[in-house]
């Protein structure tokens, strides 16, 4: 059954695993998403609805190896595919909210974030994001700090990559889009999105290789190029190997290649 945005985000922590691509949409795809969401109508008093995709998740097992602070009732997942769209809709809800003042929809814009962006422990020194990347991902610390505007992440340098270049633009699309609108348009936009919009949410079997499920469904949209693919393959590797004495050793191994392509996609920007 298909499920809107407030269903698939119920109950659930995103995060992208090191093992994908960065973000990949450009214009043709932001300005598609835009015009499908455009172009829902309304019949006898509610929006249609519009199906978006498939969203194939797995479920982190061991979420506090990754998180300090594992908020109650949520369940941590890696996105296997459907990131594309869901980098871009978190984007597209963040610059919503930044305009909506006390809240949209009667619903309190605190609410609304909470639901869509973020949380905090109870003294508020901690957050915890709806969506991101995973810690080890070069582009973490800068969609936190540059695209959703978090001042306490302190990044160790302002370099972009041809990923971080995406999201900036993504960024600055929906803000230009939405900049003009009055109010009660930008609460049609808000329900559209969160209603309208549509997904197949499946969770990934614990006996099949995700990695591997990774590469075959995103070749079925934009192709992966020749690095993503290698570096996919690198870390598949990697985590094959099989005598667990060397964890440690493995994990420095997993950075050593996020870093390495950290500075090729720089260079490439």
């Amino acid at each position: 059954m298909a499920v809107n945005l407030y269903d698939l985000f119920s109950g659930k922590i995103f995060r992208i695993p090191d093992y994908q691509r960065g973000y990949a949409w450009g214009e043709k795809q932001l300005v598609d998403l835009w015009d499908d969401l455009d172009g829902i109508q309304e019949v006898d008093g509610a929006y249609k609805s519009h199906y978006t995709g498939t969203i194939y998740l797995e479920e982190i097992t061991n979420p506090a190896q990754y998180e300090v602070w594992i908020p109650a009732g949520n369940t941590f997942y890696w996105v296997v595919d459907g990131q594309q769209r869901l980098t871009t809709i978190s984007i597209f809800i963040f610059e919503i909210l930044k305009l909506a003042g006390k809240g949209l929809n009667d619903i309190s814009t605190h609410d609304l974030a909470k639901t869509f962006l973020c949380q905090k422990n109870l003294s508020g020194n901690t957050t915890v994001y709806k969506f991101s990347y995973a810690n080890t991902d070069q582009n973490n610390k800068f969609l936190l700090k540059n695209i959703f505007e978090d001042t306490s992440i302190i990044l160790p340098d302002n370099k972009l990559n041809i990923y971080s270049n995406n999201l900036i633009e993504a960024k600055k699309f929906f803000a230009d889009k939405l900049k003009n609108l009055d109010r009660s348009e930008i609460e049609i936009i808000f329900k559209k999105l969160t209603t309208s919009f549509k997904f197949d949410n499946r969770t990934i079997e614990n006996d099949l290789d995700v990695q591997a499920v990774f590469e075959t469904m995103n070749n079925r949209g934009k192709p992966l190029s020749t690095l993503e693919k290698l570096k996919n393959r690198l870390i598949y590797l990697n985590g094959k190997l099989s005598n667990k004495d060397e964890d440690e050793d493995k994990d420095t191994l997993r950075a050593t290649i996020n870093n390495a392509w950290g500075k090729i996609y720089s260079c490439l920007a």
